[in-house]
């Protein structure tokens, strides 16, 4: 009503008000206004903050992770694991057609330790093994082709690719020997030592040189590093006074390794004396005072001749050669 209209009777008023409110109470205002949502919205929401917010305090690592993962995208970030391995990834070089091992080691804090772990290099059947303490150690067949190793142990996953090389062999081997001073030897001599023997006559020394296939890492003689040049390998002066062995080890710049070391035997000689022999000399042979007699002088050492001389001396007889006569000759 208008409350303006000075008109209107008091009682005709409250009559059209009963009457309206009768009219009304047959309807359902509620279907007249936006249906409410905000308490749906407000489980949809809260639901899922209250499962992170008990995830943060259960597992709190787990759930860093996850939303560090969810934060940051372009990082890469590890997945989180309950069983927790050490190590890297990084591309590994075996022996070619030889077995080789694998290793997975668990993390110290790992909050899992499976009992079993399982590697399978590409389609090949899988290896199983048991727990040794931390590790899982898995022996694999021989390959030849490069391939992955795909390592399983609870719920952490660990993929290494493979590329087996064949082992570094050598080519070449010389042992470069200074003789002794006294035999006036001045350059040194080369022999080749590919059966493994070196013969050192005692005073002299010898430098080993090998040559393998493939750039070194490192070698060793008897354990003892040795200098290293991309594929040469120059060994210590060895000077030796008895017979001995040494062993003669390398590792390309992949890991590998020889399969067997090389055996040096240095043979300690003495040095031979020289031999001397007469040719062409008749044995009981009568020649006169003005005779000539003709023969020849061989000489012969282990390491060289460097003068023949020959000295002769006249035998006394009083009434024949009462002043015999002696010389030499160069």
């Amino acid at each position: 009503s208008n409350r303006s209209d000075k008109s209107a009777s008091p009682a005709l008023v409250e009559a059209a008000m009963r009457q309206v409110d009768a009219e009304v109470a047959k309807h359902n205002l509620a279907d007249a206004v936006p249906n409410p949502r905000h308490r749906r919205w407000a489980w949809a929401a809260g639901i899922p903050i209250i499962l992170v917010v008990i995830g943060i305090l259960v597992i709190p690592a787990t759930s860093r992770n996850t939303l560090a993962r969810w934060l940051t995208p372009w990082r890469n970030v590890e997945r989180y694991t309950f069983a927790q391995l050490e190590g890297d990834t990084d591309r590994r070089v075996v022996a070619y057609a030889e077995p080789f091992d694998v290793e997975a080691r668990l993390k110290e804090d790992s909050p899992w330790k499976p009992e079993s772990g399982e590697a399978r290099y590409a389609d090949q059947p899988p290896i199983v093994v048991e727990r040794d303490a931390a590790s899982y150690k898995f022996q694999l067949p021989p390959q030849t082709k490069e391939g992955t190793v795909a390592l399983r142990v609870g719920d952490a996953r660990r993929s290494i690719p493979v590329e087996p090389k064949l082992r570094p062999a050598l080519k070449d081997l010389t042992a470069k020997v200074q003789l002794p001073d006294y035999l006036q030897r001045q350059e040194p001599r080369i022999d080749d030592v590919r059966g493994g023997t070196v013969n050192l006559v005692k005073g002299s020394t010898a430098t080993v040189e090998a040559t393998p296939t493939r750039e070194l890492s490192e070698a060793t003689l008897n354990n003892r590093p040795q200098k290293v040049e991309g594929a040469r390998v120059t060994t210590e002066p060895i000077s030796v006074e008895t017979t001995t062995e040494m062993h003669l080890t390398w590792r390309d710049r992949f890991g590998l390794a020889a399969r067997e070391p090389q055996v040096l035997r240095f043979e300690a000689l003495n040095d031979e004396a020289p031999t001397v022999a007469l040719n062409k000399l008749k044995n009981n042979q009568v020649v006169i005072s003005n005779e000539v007699i003709a023969f020849e002088i061989q000489a012969s050492d282990d390491f060289g001749v460097k003068r023949i001389g020959l000295e002769w001396e006249g035998i006394r007889n009083p009434i024949h050669n009462p002043e015999p006569t002696s010389g030499e000759k160069i």
